[in-house]
């Protein structure tokens, strides 16, 4: 503050050199312009700080709490009529090294019509245990790769079966606040399903707005594709009459564009994210059919996590 305040008085005292002096007017305008570079070092550098203790305590060995909520049950850019909103609570543990270990829990909202018969109670629908590893392969280029098994506790026991793995392999590279991500998702059990997801944004940066705290909005436009076997098994059987059409879905293609904005709150160890998104399906074979969810619809999803570490890595 006092740097500031001192600068401030400097532009003040040229304003008036330049009304006494004859012939001050460049050396005024040379000194006001040193000002303003000087005031946005300072800014720059205060910002920069922010930034570097962010990313500096996320490199650190620690542990995350995370809540997740979302208004609709979504898989692959659909949805597949499990009407609805999710809550998710992750527990974590990262370590400095880059490996990473994550336990998962699912609450549905509104029972599925599989599981309503099913004496499990949705209320803890799924349980997700996950190791990974993430690490920084060069400046913006980061990479994620992670192995989950699923626990389903809603219903039939095929259900149950149809998807009990995932492998992901993320990678995103940033370079001035541009992002550009790639994702492949394999699921797997008595049956298999992939998708491929790119996407790309811009950030826009708001810092100190209650004190060393960063605001972060990033429009996004994201492309998914793949395959959807699995699930036109469990929706369709061989016997329907559409399933030679549906079955065409079970080819690699085009599944959803998503045009989103999130918007990211960070102030020490603790950040908040809400997302705004519109989910566009395509290649929807059978418009009739209401459970692939054919039309666009909005996705709400908000995210609270907070973090406990140490200050050095141990």
């Amino acid at each position: 503050m006092i740097r500031f305040t001192s600068i401030l008085m400097l532009i003040f005292l040229v304003q008036v050199v330049n009304a006494q002096v004859p012939g001050g007017e460049i050396a005024g305008d040379s000194l006001i312009e040193i000002a303003q570079s000087r005031v946005d070092s300072l800014r720059d550098a205060r910002n920069d700080r922010i930034d570097a203790a962010t990313e500096r305590f996320d490199r650190l060995s620690h542990v995350e709490f995370t809540m997740d909520f979302m208004n609709r049950v979504v898989y692959m850019g659909r949805n597949w009529g499990i009407r609805g909103s999710q809550v998710l609570l992750t527990a974590g543990y990262y370590h400095r090294t880059g490996v990473y270990g994550e336990i998962t829990g699912y609450h549905l909202t509104k029972v599925p019509k599989s599981a309503q018969n099913d004496p499990v109670s949705p209320t803890l629908a799924q349980v997700d245990f996950t190791l990974g590893f993430r690490k920084q392969l060069l400046e913006g280029w980061n990479a994620d790769v992670a192995y989950s098994y699923w626990w389903i506790l809603y219903g039939t026991s095929v259900f149950r079966n149809e998807l009990k793995n995932s492998f992901d392999l993320n990678t995103s590279y940033e370079y001035r606040n541009f992002l550009v991500t790639a994702d492949v998702y394999f699921m797997w059990g008595k049956t298999s399903n992939v998708e491929v997801t790119f996407g790309l944004g811009k950030g826009f940066n708001i810092y100190h707005i209650f004190g060393n705290d960063r605001l972060t909005i990033t429009p996004t436009f994201n492309v998914g594709a793949g395959s959807t076997t699995g699930m036109i098994k469990k929706y369709k059987p061989d016997t329907d009459p559409y399933s030679d059409s549906l079955a065409n879905l079970g080819h690699f293609r085009l599944l959803n564009l998503e045009p989103a904005l999130p918007i990211e709150y960070r102030i020490g160890p603790v950040d908040f994210t809400f997302a705004a998104s519109l989910e566009i399906p395509r290649n929807i074979v059978d418009p009739a059919e209401s459970t692939l969810g054919t039309k666009p619809f909005m996705l709400y999803q908000g995210t609270l996590k907070f973090f406990i570490g140490k200050k050095s890595g141990t």
